[in-house]
């Protein structure tokens, strides 16, 4: 997960928009291990300040680093809503960008 992290705090919007599909295809291979670890309090830390950059910055690629995490933060947000106490850290990343007004496509 560290070099995961460590990918996120990219300024290249590319760099970080491959790292989040390549988490987004990890959470939906892999099994509850993962998503534990996913969990963590300084990756979701990490995966949030990401999004923050790239959201603010102007440029296509910037937006669509920035669509691909939140679309991911959402699904996950809302998949993992029912274990809440078990993966709080990733519903509470969810919860907390859309208080900010991050633009989150409307399902």
């Amino acid at each position: 997960m560290f070099l995961l992290r460590k990918k996120l705090a990219s300024k290249s919007p590319q760099t970080v928009g491959l790292t989040m599909q390549l988490i987004g295809t990890l959470v939906n291979n892999c099994g509850a291990q993962f998503h534990a670890a996913m969990n963590d309090e300084k990756f979701m830390r990490e995966m949030g300040n990401a999004i923050r950059y790239f959201s603010k910055r102007p440029g296509a690629e910037n937006k669509d680093a920035t669509d691909v995490a939140l679309d991911l933060v959402q699904s996950w947000g809302e998949a993992f809503l029912p274990r809440r106490k078990q993966f709080y850290h990733i519903v509470d990343l969810y919860f907390t960008l859309r208080k900010e007004g991050l633009p989150f496509k409307v399902q």
